[in-house]
């Protein structure tokens, strides 16, 4: 049983670790703007002093209010664990660049120079640490209640800050901005119905949920760089969102008990997904395979040479017909998948968008959910996706 005075003096060192982590976080918030009035109006250093500090208070309360639940699942009758850390450590470091990200939602359009690049490389510093927070929390013995609400939280801050950034610089439509509330409104309509007293049923175990949101992740790494844009972006996006948003119509309608997961309407349905990713996938394979070969090769093979530039070409080319070759004969799908689309990120950036670039993306970007479908010849590479890094 847990000793409560001995309970008390650890939630107290861990209100000093918090108080510390305060401090660091106004630090360098102050660091930051200053180093941004060298480049910006004050009225805009002002508004994202304002927005972070926003984001960070918001990150730091949920950590204050949290505390008491350091301990390990299945242990809360244990004394809390001392510190928080490693991988709870990790995540807060994502905190911080996810708040500096949410800052650039009041700069001056259009970002110039090397702060062009700052929302996507702050972003990518909040979210790829994301693969490896759970992993080190695995490996050190160290998952607890803290660390998956932390977790859960800071990617649903992170997907509203970057989907709002997202529409502001002009990358993907308006309506993007459902994505970043799209868990908002799932969580306020849960509470709703328990308000209400009405039932609320527990949602099966998916993969999927796990994988979309990892590569829409990946997804606003690329597009917010400024050398790409719409409507490379807009269609890239559309494909990338569409799983996320009509995964939680489905999650919804599950828990809201309107699709029950032991009724035949349901196991039909399922069996209709499954079809559609037995057969699909194998033309998106011909479609994407040839379009590679036929259209972005020879782009690339004629711009191949020397230096910097015909070297870019001669790895874009490359790219392409390892993943054109992997998408036909079905082996290493979704490796192959993304071969391509680095392949199309250096077309882009390169030349520019072509009518082809999107026959590419609606190929390649589907067959990152499905896999390789029938007909493939070697599918082992799905391990890898649908195992989370370090179990």
């Amino acid at each position: 049983m847990r000793d409560s005075s001995e309970q008390r003096t650890r939630l107290a060192d861990l209100r000093r670790r918090w108080w510390a982590l305060l401090a660091l976080a106004v630090a360098l918030l102050a660091a930051g703007t200053a180093a941004l009035r060298a480049f910006w109006p004050a009225d805009r250093v002002v508004g994202w002093a304002g927005l972070a500090a926003a984001a960070l208070l918001f990150q730091l309360v949920l950590l204050r209010r949290n505390l008491a639940r350091n301990y390990r699942p299945g242990e809360a009758d244990l004394p809390l664990l001392a510190d928080m850390g490693p991988a709870n450590l990790v995540t807060l470091g994502r905190g911080l660049a996810i708040a500096a990200c949410a800052g650039f939602l009041a700069a001056p359009l259009p970002l110039e120079g090397l702060l062009a690049w700052a929302p996507a490389l702050l972003y990518a510093l909040g979210v790829l640490p994301d693969f490896l927070d759970g992993a080190l929390a695995r490996a050190t013995h160290r998952v607890t209640v803290l660390g998956g609400i932390l977790d859960m939280e800071y990617d649903s801050l992170a997907m509203l800050i970057v989907s709002l950034l997202a529409v502001r610089l002009g990358k993907v439509p308006a309506w993007y901005i459902s994505l970043g509330l799209a868990r908002y409104l799932f969580v306020a309509g849960l509470w709703l119905r328990q308000r209400r007293g009405l039932p609320i049923c527990e949602l099966p175990p998916s993969n999927t949920r796990r994988l979309a949101a990892g590569f829409q992740m990946g997804f606003f790494c690329v597009a917010l760089c400024p050398i790409f844009g719409p409507p490379a972006t807009t269609i890239a996006g559309i494909l990338f969102v569409a799983p996320i948003l009509l995964g939680f119509v489905r999650d919804w309608l599950v828990v809201s008990a309107a699709l029950r997961p032991t009724t035949p309407a349901y196991r039909r349905l399922r069996q209709a997904r499954a079809a559609v990713w037995a057969w699909l996938p194998p033309l998106l394979r011909a479609l994407g395979g040839g379009a590679a070969l036929l259209m972005l090769a020879p782009a690339f093979w004629r711009a191949a040479g020397s230096g910097p530039a015909g070297w870019t070409a001669g790895l874009g080319a490359a790219l392409t017909v390892l993943g054109a070759g992997s998408l036909l004969l079905g082996a290493g799908t979704r490796l192959g998948a993304i071969g391509l689309l680095i392949a199309v990120c250096v077309a882009l950036a390169r030349d520019g968008f072509q009518p082809w670039h999107a026959v590419l993306l609606a190929a390649t970007i589907p067959l990152l959910y499905t896999g390789a479908g029938k007909a493939a010849l070697w599918r082992r590479e799905d391990a890898l996706f649908e195992r989370r890094l370090g179990e």
